[in-house]
């Protein structure tokens, strides 16, 4: 990656344990191929993080980096449990998503440092998944959002993943929910069970707009 060159370039690799995106990638570019192989993307606008968020918002890395607490792609690598690599004078290193997230706007990202990747775990064929977001106007950042999605084994739900975003300072995991969930017949009752955990074990911010 050339950091400060103007421009896009995406390379596409097979992964067999993880899909790894370009930190400076657009949004289009997907993130996995529906197959237990991890899809792998780099690239996108070159531009570093020194010059504005608002350039960077326009990728993956840009997002993650800007930390809006109401964002859906921090709370997409939070609830997937992705790894982001993040690169500076000292040298490279990973950081868990769940905690990158510090508090609205605030990552754990140093100044000197940029988004190499991101790499998430595998997606496989036939997973179940849902993604719910309320706001006011069409094209908004949300009021609130969710984020779930798991695998059926022998006819049981495993292993759920729930996410949170818009509510509180940072994109959270509900793994209360997830617990409730966990080895569960997959039915209306048992959704609407796991819903009323996961929002009672949230801790909800003030909005002006709600």
């Amino acid at each position: 990656m050339r950091c400060g060159a103007r421009g896009a370039a995406v390379r596409v690799r097979e992964r067999g344990d993880e899909g790894r995106h370009g930190g400076l990638a657009g949004r289009g570019e997907r993130l996995g191929g529906g197959r237990a192989t991890g899809t792998v993307v780099e690239g996108g606008d070159e531009r570093p993080r020194g010059r504005g968020v608002a350039d960077l918002a326009q990728g993956l890395g840009g997002s993650l980096a800007h930390g809006d607490p109401a964002s859906e792609l921090p709370a997409l690598a939070v609830t997937c449990g992705a790894t982001i690599e993040v690169a500076g004078p000292a040298g490279k290193r990973r950081l868990p998503a769940e905690s990158f997230f510090l508090s609205p706007l605030v990552t754990a990202l140093e100044t000197n440092e940029i988004i190499l990747s991101v790499r998430f775990p595998p997606w496989p064929a036939g997973r179940k998944y849902g993604f719910r977001e309320f706001s006011r106007r069409k094209g908004d950042f949300a009021l609130a959002g969710a984020i779930a999605f798991f695998d059926i084994k022998d006819g049981r739900i495993c292993p759920p993943r729930i996410g949170a975003f818009g509510v509180g300072d940072q994109p959270a995991r509900l793994t209360d929910a997830e617990q409730a969930l966990l080895g569960k017949d997959p039915n209306p009752d048992v959704f609407s069970r796991a819903a009323a955990i996961g929002a009672q074990s949230l801790e909800f911010r003030s909005d002006i707009h709600a």
